[in-house]
């Protein structure tokens, strides 16, 4: 299986658009990578 580096993008866009509709929010989110391939491996906020 293949690293598909769009992936992310969408799904974080994806959840953005569930959870965050409407909402006024503001803050930061540390998103955090140790793979060779820039995948997200995990984020904190």
């Amino acid at each position: 299986m293949t690293y598909d580096t769009s992936f992310d993008q969408a799904r974080l866009d994806q959840l953005a658009g569930q959870h965050l509709k409407n909402s006024n929010i503001t803050g930061r989110v540390l998103f955090c990578s140790e793979s060779e391939d820039n995948q997200i491996d995990y984020a904190t906020w």
